[in-house]
């Protein structure tokens, strides 16, 4: 497999306890162990899950907790924004 050097990969679902986090972190740190490639992960969910697991030493990658809100309709842009 290539990525780019900059790739980014989501994994997102609207019903919760589809297995987001688990797939995200086992993702990245395959990659991050058969690739050589330095992932960082961004833990957009309320439960800060993936955030919990790095605070206590669960990981080898690098997490950054960025919760998303849905935005109001007088936001100019349409969908969710990064609450940081």
């Amino acid at each position: 497999m290539h990525l780019p050097m900059n790739a980014i990969i989501s994994a997102g679902n609207l019903k919760g306890g589809a297995g987001k986090s688990t797939i995200s972190v086992n993702f990245a740190c395959a990659l991050q162990e058969k690739h050589s490639v330095d992932c960082r992960l961004i833990d957009a969910n309320r439960q800060r899950n993936v955030m919990s697991w790095a605070t206590k030493g669960y990981l080898p990658v690098s997490v950054t907790s960025a919760t998303l809100l849905e935005a109001t309709p007088d936001n100019r842009y349409p969908g969710m924004i990064w609450i940081t």
